[in-house]
């Protein structure tokens, strides 16, 4: 990853700039990311993070993290230093070296409602004879505020949980799903399977057309719905994000391989585009920007006018093309208040490479969570 990590002297860098370009040619492209190189900021969640989640803790609207541990802070901070650990009633992993024992809970999966949030979480052993560390087990939890507690163990490997992850939390609904269905969750309770949906599904995006859930089997979903949108149910008639007539349609998106699909009803895609890139595994909504994290080219855009994607992707307004780049793998994607453009919004994205540092262009300490703050003007290592 092309950043500013080092202090090396101004000589020395015009040296190997000008080294790379005598033997490489590619003058413009080299410029250009320089152009866009940004002094990287101390890791404050490093590892892999799967989801990126909202959940209203004691009135106020956080975000929260996983990366082994779960972490939060509140939804609208512009700071990388304000995260705080929720592990109450849960233990980290260790390993206790004289007893040859894992302990703890490796938290690998989160989900909101609009009362609870859930995890998943993994026990681990050592498989003496292999000299392997193993899953053990898997574990549901829930989380009311203020401590965690378990539900039920679920099939290792089989179960994974997601959420619709409304601005709003009046539909927020998160669900479980294991070989045997989708299960609504509800605190301690697993609900019945839930309609529309198959033991593929992973996502989940909130109608505000009929009130319904639908479920899709990719991971990449969004929605251009902000906090104060409203479903048909509770007064939109005009189903609109700010809910007046003549406002901006509500539109859903979702991807599939590398076909972007979107619509004014989550239950019906007609319009797609195929954006011939790698496969589409997260992305973020803005006004006037969709964000598309993929499975290990970075991040690309394509625009936004009025809810209706461009059918190509364009260049970013803001460095995110260099800070992430190929060969990172975009695991989730959030933008804080859809609403907001491009460079108004707060974003977060998770980044992860597959191989080696030797044998690709990752760097491991890029492993993590990166952040896009409108004061600060840049993507950066969260």
């Amino acid at each position: 990853m092309k950043i500013n990590k080092t202090g090396k002297t101004a000589v020395l860098t015009s040296l190997l700039i000008s080294t790379a370009v005598f033997f490489t040619g590619c003058q413009d492209v080299i410029y250009a990311k320089i152009m866009n190189e940004v002094t990287l900021d101390d890791a404050t969640i490093s590892g892999s993070v799967n989801s990126i989640v909202r959940y209203t803790l004691n009135s106020t609207e956080c975000i929260f993290i996983e990366n082994g541990n779960v972490y939060y802070k509140a939804a609208l901070s512009s700071s990388h230093e304000t995260w705080n650990e929720c592990m109450s009633g849960l233990s980290s992993v260790s390993y206790d070296y004289y007893g040859k024992a894992f302990n703890g809970t490796q938290i690998i999966k989160l989900a909101a409602d609009d009362t609870y949030l859930y995890a998943l979480g993994i026990t681990y052993t050592e498989d003496e004879d292999e000299g392997d560390n193993v899953a053990e087990a898997e574990y549901l939890y829930y989380y009311d505020g203020s401590t965690w507690t378990q539900v039920q163990s679920v099939t290792a490997g089989a179960a994974t949980i997601f959420c619709t992850n409304t601005p709003n939390p009046d539909y927020r609904k998160a669900y479980l799903r294991t070989s045997s269905g989708v299960f609504l969750l509800d605190g301690s309770t697993v609900g019945s399977t839930a309609t529309n949906s198959s033991t593929s599904a992973c996502s989940a995006i909130y109608n505000y057309s009929d009130s319904i859930v639908y479920f899709f089997d990719e991971w990449a979903t969004g929605c251009n719905a902000k906090e104060s949108t409203t479903s048909s149910s509770d007064g939109n008639s005009s189903l609109t994000i700010d809910n007046t007539s003549g406002g901006t349609p509500i539109y859903y998106y979702y991807a599939s391989g590398d076909n972007l699909y979107y619509s004014t009803d989550a239950s019906s895609f007609s319009s797609s585009y195929d954006l011939d890139m790698t496969s589409i595994i997260s992305m973020a909504v803005t006004s006037n920007a969709i964000l598309l994290g993929t499975n290990g080219s970075g991040l690309y855009k394509v625009s936004n006018s009025d809810g209706i994607p461009g059918s190509s992707t364009e260049d970013f307004d803001t460095n995110a093309d260099s800070a992430l780049g190929s060969p990172y793998r975009i695991l989730a994607m959030l933008c804080v208040d859809p609403s907001q453009t491009e460079t108004g919004a707060i974003m977060y994205a998770s980044a992860d490479f597959s191989g080696t540092s030797s044998s690709t262009t990752g760097d491991y300490d890029d492993i993590g969570l990166w952040s896009y703050y409108p004061g600060r003007g840049n993507w950066n290592r969260e």
